[in-house]
């Protein structure tokens, strides 16, 4: 931190409060202190990447943004497009506000597929009414499928089976059980 984070902003501008009446000599303090920014600024901020590679130190790993870290996000951005306009200061987010505008009123018309997130929301919703409907009627095609297996299995002259409830699930391992448990 002491290596890389000092850039001299705050000692400048300390620098600067120094009555030249009461010190006579503060013009060699600020000097010094503009020595001495220049010196972080340039030469040791620009050796911290080469010493951060040459100590192997491990590096801030991007996480996933979450969706409240995003939607703050995109609410003070809003908020500081807002405050510049009311300035009337031209800054980063009044740029940014005016290029979604033009994005969204000339390159989307220009670039994009004409209702592609309608077709996009129809697939979608196809997906997961037929992943509804097999949640929904799935487990009873199955329960249908062993009834038909256990029709089977009775009419090759296994009658003796014990009871089994019309909504249990039978597979073909417990099929495979009793009838080797009736065996002995």
């Amino acid at each position: 931190m002491a290596y890389g984070g000092l850039r001299g902003a705050v000692g400048f501008s300390l620098v600067l409060l120094i009555d030249n009446n009461i010190v006579p000599c503060s013009g060699i303090f600020v000097t010094a202190t503009l020595a001495m920014v220049m010196q972080t600024c340039f030469f040791q901020g620009s050796t911290i990447k080469p010493f951060v590679g040459l100590l192997k130190i491990d590096l801030a790993k991007a996480g996933d943004v979450t969706l409240s870290e995003e939607i703050n996000e995109k609410i003070f951005e809003h908020i500081m497009a807002g405050v510049e306009i009311i300035s009337g200061k031209m800054g980063h987010y009044v740029l940014a506000d005016k290029l979604y505008h033009f994005d969204q009123t000339y390159m989307k018309k220009w670039i994009c597929v004409p209702n592609y997130e309608k077709r996009m929301k129809k697939s979608y919703e196809k997906k997961i009414l037929s992943d509804h409907l097999i949640n929904l009627y799935g487990p009873a095609v199955l329960v249908k499928q062993n009834m038909e297996n256990i029709d089977t299995i009775k009419e090759n002259g296994f009658e003796n089976l014990a009871y089994i409830p019309e909504n249990e699930v039978l597979t073909d391992t417990c099929v495979s059980r009793r009838s080797s448990n009736r065996k002995m």
